[in-house]
């Protein structure tokens, strides 16, 4: 794939809880900014529709470690997870985008 364009991957990354998380990521390479992601593995969430709000508070979030925590924390407030928590979450994000700056 060309560096300098954009790019989706999939990839699969083992969390907290040795559960697996997957992640579709669309982004911009240019900018390291999340265009849209889709989250799925066998973890849970309770409520369970707490994961679409996620997907769309990670939309324009910048491909950096601190950014996406704070990201996915603000976005799951009030919600349990299973099988991942946000520094893993934030972890796979990076590893599908490329690494962590």
């Amino acid at each position: 794939m060309d560096p300098d364009r954009d790019g989706t991957v999939v990839t699969a990354h083992t969390a907290k809880l040795e559960k697996m998380v997957r992640i579709r990521l669309d982004y911009s390479r240019q900018s390291r900014t999340i265009r849209s992601i889709r989250i799925t593995g066998d973890f849970f969430m309770h409520p369970e529709d707490a994961i679409e709000g996620l997907e769309t508070g990670l939309r324009g979030a910048e491909l950096e470690r601190d950014a996406l925590r704070q990201r996915i924390s603000s976005a799951l407030a009030g919600t349990r997870c299973f099988g991942f928590d946000a520094e893993s979450l934030a972890g796979a994000i990076l590893d599908a985008g490329g690494g962590a700056p």
